[in-house]
């Protein structure tokens, strides 16, 4: 499925996310609920959007600590993970990277209650020192002597994110049609930078607080009006084997200390 355009997009691009999307939906598998808990522990099965795991990874740990529990972790696109939830109904708590992700869940009643936890907001990346001498500003992702990549809406909430702050400019088409990659997370869109794939990526701006991305990619922060704070949530599942303790689980996450986590991660 190609993303969404002001126009047709050429049957190369189109092709070129299909073959993305495939990837994504055969490679990825979540950790699947087990049947019975861990060592005689209740145990939660947290989905987590990718760029949100350090944060979940710590309030995971501090849920162990506090109630004798295990938590599981499954990662990934947001798009897959809601997928996943929707088709196999089992697990406890869902992070997505927009919002949006858990509207039709709360609709169709998955969702059962949510907290808020931050906030996302895009910007480029580019190599650390800037050696193309990028801008901030979402056009130079036209620049012709610039290698570019962007997240694919399809997969995940900064490939949505993306389209819709393109469009406002009006030049998405155009940017897709140049892009030389086309990233299915924010984790992707970092690799391709790091490894020369790309010159700049537009990406969130959480990603420079994980693992040593600060020493090696550089963030131009956009002017406001070409960006947007994009509130983040944590919902809890109806499927939950342990509502109580996910409730517990939400709790925390709402919590000052949750928040202080999140904050500290750069949301």
């Amino acid at each position: 499925m190609a993303p969404e355009t002001n126009g047709q997009a050429p049957g190369t691009i189109t092709g070129i996310f299909l073959a993305l999307l495939l990837c994504l939906l055969s490679g990825c598998n979540p950790v699947e609920h087990p049947f019975q808990d861990e060592f005689g522990k209740k145990e939660l099965l947290v989905y987590c959007g990718a760029t949100m795991t350090r944060p979940i990874m710590e309030l995971a740990a501090l849920m162990e600590q506090r109630h004798d529990c295990a938590v599981r972790i499954s990662y990934g696109a947001s798009s897959y993970l809601q997928k996943s939830i929707e088709v196999n109904r089992i697990g406890d708590l869902f992070l997505p990277g927009n919002t949006s992700y858990l509207q039709p869940l709360e609709a169709s009643g998955i969702i059962t209650a949510r907290v808020d936890v931050g906030y996302m907001e895009l910007a480029l990346f580019v190599r650390k020192g800037n050696p193309k001498k990028v801008r901030p500003d979402l056009r130079e992702l036209l620049r012709h002597d610039l290698k570019t990549a962007i997240g694919l809406p399809e997969a995940g909430s900064v490939g949505r994110e993306t389209r819709y702050l393109l469009n406002r400019l009006d030049i998405y088409r155009s940017v897709v049609k140049k892009a030389d990659h086309f990233g299915t997370d924010s984790r992707d869109l970092v690799n391709g930078l790091r490894h020369g794939i790309a010159d700049v990526v537009l990406n969130w701006r959480a990603v420079l607080h994980q693992g040593d991305n600060e020493k090696v990619v550089q963030e131009l922060r956009l002017p406001r009006q070409q960006t947007r704070k994009q509130k983040i949530a944590i919902g809890m599942l109806a499927y939950s084997r342990h509502p109580e303790l996910a409730r517990q689980f939400l709790a925390l996450a709402g919590s000052d200390a949750g928040r202080e986590i999140f904050c500290r991660y750069g949301f």
